[in-house]
């Protein structure tokens, strides 16, 4: 059940009693459902808005109801977990209080978690013989760990997104079993997933390792990772760091003739599905569909890329560009979620400036191009807004800049002129010589 304990409602708001109900919809709402035995459904609409920290004592189940495009909206300054509890298709915000800061999810002893399709904007913390089983959950804006672990019992995470947080993506420490698959750790402040202690059976496959501050992957002494089909880029101070082991497969191997991918085609300036033809030294060779109408050819040589069905033998071409080919063309496993352009494109800017109404709304959860054409007419629009006005900040902030580079570019060259020779130049003195 919801409870107030020492790290509950009550401490939080320090009122030393129960906090009013009132002020605390979600609780209200989750201690109704508990109470009735029922799962809580919940419907998109205007955030849920508490107080102070949930404490989960009883086991809970939590859900966007049937049929929802978006996901319903939780801002809180924190879950505590005690007992079993599973979320579908919720979107939680951490929402700060004072000098407090606590993890968005903290499980605890005797607690387990199970999320589906969720997004989190704040991180997850797993104490010693708890578990925890994500799907499809993206996991940012956390100011230390985006999912921190000491000596879970079992932790699994399977098509997953940490990103954006102010420490490591993953931080696991000692356990049982790990398992990650097909997730993606970028854009993390620290390293995209760190294995420290005795971490156990601990497996990583199809995960992609991108734009993270230190390493793709940290394995510290003692510890031993099985590894699988993985791709490591553009990590600040390398793709494996650490003393412990990998084992299996090399971490600079991760495609092999006839897998699948995705690849970023500069002409096209999107993300396509791809095959891997063939694996050379230092690139890959593969075979791109690409709407029709648009023109990727290369003008001599051998074509790397085929206009959808169109049947073409395999070029034979010595590249040398690591995991890209000539012609603007970057390759990443065929569940990344990655959807921004790689570093070198001319895109990137344009890509960061320009945010879609679309983009937004996949950001908070929608579940692609069919529920947006489903959406509602007034949430659309809100989404249209919203995206304007980010650009028309972003559209400012470009000029402003530009304007002080100008400036400051035009008070250089004055500068560097030759000052002229008047009595301004010189500091006047209030004594004779």
């Amino acid at each position: 059940m919801v409870t107030s304990t020492s790290d509950g409602p009550g401490a939080d708001a320090a009122t030393g009693a129960a906090t009013s109900m009132e002020r605390r919809p979600f609780a209200k709402l989750l201690l109704d459902a508990i109470n009735t035995s029922q799962h809580l459904m919940l419907p998109r609409g205007d955030p849920l808005v508490d107080i102070a920290r949930v404490p989960i004592s009883s086991p809970a189940h939590v859900e966007a109801s049937p049929g929802s495009l978006l996901p319903p909206i939780l801002e809180l300054p924190g879950i505590v977990v005690t007992a079993p509890v599973t979320f579908r298709h919720i979107c939680l915000r951490l929402n700060r209080i004072g000098e407090v800061d606590h993890p968005l999810i903290e499980v605890r002893s005797g607690g387990s978690l199970e999320m589906t399709d969720c997004r989190l904007e704040g991180g997850i913390k797993l104490q010693a013989g708890t578990s925890a089983h994500l799907v499809r959950t993206r996991v940012s804006g956390s100011s230390h760990a985006g999912i921190s672990a000491m000596d879970p019992l079992d932790l699994s995470l399977a098509e997953c997104e940490i990103s954006n947080c102010n420490g490591e993506g993953l931080h696991v420490t000692s356990g049982s079993h790990l398992r990650v698959s097909d997730c993606t750790f970028s854009s993390n402040a620290l390293n995209g997933a760190l294995v420290d202690g005795k971490a156990g059976q601990s497996c990583f496959s199809g995960c992609t390792f991108s734009a993270n501050g230190q390493f793709g992957l940290w394995v510290d002494s003692g510890s031993s990772v099985s590894w699988s089909r993985s791709l490591l880029q553009g990590n600040t101070l390398g793709d494996v760091g650490g003393r412990g082991s990998l084992c299996g497969q090399k971490h600079d191997e991760a495609f092999a003739a006839g897998d699948a991918c995705i690849a970023w085609i500069e002409k096209v300036g999107e993300w396509l599905p791809a095959t891997v033809l063939k694996v050379l030294p230092e690139a890959f060779l593969i075979l791109a569909e690409v709407p029709a109408k648009i023109d990727v050819m290369e003008p001599t040589g051998p074509n790397i890329l085929r206009r959808s069905r169109q049947k073409a033998p395999e070029p034979e071409r010595n590249l040398g560009n690591v995991r890209s080919v000539e012609g603007g063309v970057e390759v990443r496993l065929p569940k990344s979620s990655e959807e921004a352009p790689p570093v070198w494109s001319k895109k990137l800017a344009t890509y960061r400036r320009r945010k879609s109404a679309f983009l937004l709304f996949l950001r908070e959860g929608g579940k692609g191009a069919a529920a947006w054409k489903a959406l509602d007419a007034k949430e659309r629009a809100r989404f249209q807004l919203r995206a304007r006005k980010e650009n028309q900040s972003a559209d400012k902030f470009t000029a402003q800049g530009a304007s002080e580079a100008s400036q400051g570019s035009n008070a250089e060259n004055r500068a560097q002129r030759p000052a002229r020779k008047s009595a301004s130049v010189f500091n006047r003195t209030k004594h004779r010589i």
